[in-house]
């Protein structure tokens, strides 16, 4: 079957596979449309298009692969059960949902770098409708921990209370953000304070993040700015003596050598700028953030590849379908080079 989807030339890879995770994937697919060969329309793009589906459906949900497909696809009873049991195999699904995880956001931080690299780009970045909304859904930047964080209604009387009075009045609170113009008709241009909380059964703690123009260089006045916001919003009435952990963010493309004193102390982690028992204040670049991000990716991307080889990734294929996969993966090593073009003519 695979043969005959590369002289179709409707294969969706090509080459040999880069790592133990795409690897991996591609092993699935291999075994996925073989039992699904049945199912898929004979010719023409409806062939092309499934074929497609159930590349980008196991990469992006490998776990739901088996329930899209008979959604789609007039899959027999027994091809529906035997891609349930192998698709419920949770370190298969696991390898492979991690991977595109980590792939996604290496090339989030890969063109966000791009932009803010280019003088021209980072001044037209926009940062309402632009440089917020990528922030927003990429908060791992901050933490994997605020991944899923939400964003607390409660707490917008209390930011915006003291927000002109510390930050500025132009400073917008990232649920009120409305496009800025100015008297002459061009836009204008804002910070935004992006805010989240999490809680569980022992704590709670709260994210506030001032994403600084990029064309803004930070300097002492802006760090005695969120230095008093930070210290406004704890001593609040409403939340002065609430068992909390607050973490204030200064986020900038590049910041004066004037405040290096303050962000680089003895016996306390770059950036940290206030440290106190129930808040702290950071004074980050963009460059820093993307860097210990892209470190922490690309370390479990190679424990991922180490995985992806471990013997127990593939076991379960080995041992159920194993006249559908390469020899290598058969015994439990990875691919080898050329071993896609190998596939024994399914």
């Amino acid at each position: 079957m695979v043969r005959q989807l590369k002289d179709e030339g409707i294969y969706p890879y090509s080459g040999p596979s880069a790592s133990g995770t795409q690897a991996i994937e591609r092993q699935t697919f291999d075994v996925v449309v073989t039992v699904a060969r049945d199912a898929l329309p004979v010719k023409g793009a409806a062939r092309q298009l499934s074929v497609s589906l159930i590349q980008t459906a196991l990469e992006s949900s490998p776990g739901d692969l088996h329930t899209i497909l008979a959604k789609v696809l007039a899959l027999s009873d027994e091809d529906r059960r035997h891609l349930k049991n192998l698709l419920d195999s949770t370190d298969l699904t696991h390898v492979i949902e991690a991977a595109t995880t980590v792939t996604n956001r290496l090339n989030f931080i890969g063109a966000l770098r791009k932009i803010l690299a280019d003088p021209q780009l980072r001044k037209d970045l926009r940062e309402v409708d632009q440089l917020h909304p990528m922030i927003a859904k990429n908060l791992w930047l901050f933490g994997e921990d605020w991944n899923m964080a939400m964003n607390e209604v409660g707490l917008t009387n209390v930011l915006q209370a003291h927000l002109e009075d510390q930050l500025g009045e132009d400073v917008v609170l990232e649920n009120q953000l409305e496009p800025v113009t100015q008297p002459d008709g061009r836009s204008g241009r804002v910070d935004v304070l992006l805010f989240r909380s999490r809680r569980d059964d022992s704590s709670t703690e709260r994210l506030i993040i001032e994403l600084k123009r990029p064309t803004v260089r930070v300097g002492k006045k802006e760090l005695d700015q969120i230095k008093g916001y930070a210290r406004a919003i704890v001593d609040d009435p409403q939340y002065s003596g609430v068992d909390c952990k607050w973490r204030f963010y200064l986020i900038t493309y590049d910041y004066s050598d004037k405040i290096l004193r303050d962000i680089r102390q003895k016996d306390k982690p770059e950036g940290l700028a206030d440290d106190h028992h129930d808040y702290e204040v950071w004074v980050k670049s963009w460059g820093e953030i993307l860097d210990t991000a892209e470190k922490k990716l690309l370390f479990f991307q190679r424990q991922l590849n180490y995985e992806a080889t471990d013997d127990r990734v593939t076991q379960h294929l080995r041992e159920s379908y194993s006249r559908f996969i390469p020899e290598g993966p058969r015994r439990g090593r990875p691919e080898r080079r050329g071993s896609v073009q190998q596939q024994h003519g399914q």
